[in-house]
């Protein structure tokens, strides 16, 4: 028996569910009441309402998604036994990374080693990378208005801009015009035709271009939800040097699994530059009809022992 842990609203843990059927217990955070735990010194038992059960002797792998889970604060009592249940998991969780740590597939803990400034220092080993700077005086950032833009490292939404947070996409600016005293991530702004999206997954590449004519702005994130760029990105074979480098990038990284984000020059991708990986990156979108092949390989990878 897997154990997915995941969030309610999370449709690839749907599909993931669906394909692995009475072989997975899906655990959604914010709905912790709606399973029981036991964890003691002989062993750890979780339980669901269907009757699906995991133990020390019985688990799997763990199929790690990214739970967005809001649990609301009031009552109080509430929202300190999510924190309750979730530390037992978690701990249950270490236990198995320390006896079998393959048993994770996608390990948040290891991949934050992976941070966004190693990713381009060991990118630029391989492939073309944009000069960048992160700091908190732009001001002083040598470089014209025409050529600069600025996002977020860690893709947090801000707290009190609106009833959705709103994020810091990839944006032209003008870093005179930026404060001092914040911190800013700088990078030279890129004109190509298409992005360039590979999923990594243990070792096979999986890969899709989209044409930048098809959104305005800088990046297609913004687009999402629109049909236009939703149903526009094509399955693409990459050239044998790209996946080589490519491969270099994630084994010096120590990932397995990651979507791995690039600017191309042309459709052929014979012409790239390096933005980041995300090292537990969305990916259904890009195998909606499950005929790719893409999503096979995932939850093969997923399972693999």
């Amino acid at each position: 028996m897997h154990l997915l842990i995941s969030s309610v609203g999370d449709v690839t843990s749907d599909l993931i569910c669906e394909r692995l059927a009475e072989d997975v217990l899906r655990l959604n955070w914010e709905r912790w009441n709606e399973y029981s735990i036991e964890l003691d010194k002989k062993g750890f038992r979780i339980a669901d309402c269907f009757g699906r059960v995991v133990t020390e002797k019985t688990i799997g792998n763990i199929i790690w998604r990214k739970p967005v889970a809001t649990v609301d604060t009031e009552p109080g009592e509430f929202w300190y036994c999510f924190h309750e249940f979730k530390n037992a998991v978690e701990s249950i969780i270490s236990q198995i990374r320390l006896e079998n740590q393959r048993k994770i597939p996608i390990d948040p803990l290891l991949n934050a080693t992976a941070d966004k400034f190693k990713q381009l220092r060991v990118a630029s080993q391989h492939l073309t990378v944009p000069p960048w700077r992160f700091t908190t005086t732009p001001s002083k950032h040598i470089g014209t208005s025409a050529n600069v833009v600025t996002k977020s490292v860690t893709g947090q939404p801000i707290p009190g801009t609106g009833d959705f947070s709103k994020v810091i996409y990839t944006t032209t600016v003008d870093p005179t015009e930026l404060a001092d005293g914040f911190p800013w991530f700088l990078q030279q702004e890129i004109q190509a035709t298409h992005d360039l999206t590979v999923v990594y997954v243990g070792g096979q590449h999986f890969a899709f271009t989209l044409d930048r004519n098809l959104f305005s702005g800088m990046d297609w994130r913004k687009s999402i939800g629109t049909d236009e760029v939703d149903e526009s990105w094509q399955a693409t074979t990459l050239p044998k040097e790209l996946t080589d480098s490519l491969s270099n990038i994630m084994n010096a990284l120590g990932l397995r699994f990651g979507r791995i984000d690039l600017l191309a020059f042309n459709s052929s991708c014979d012409d790239v530059v390096f933005l980041e990986v995300n090292p537990n990156g969305q990916w259904a979108w890009l195998d909606p009809f499950l005929e790719n092949g893409l999503f096979d390989a995932v939850v093969d990878f997923l399972i693999s022992r």
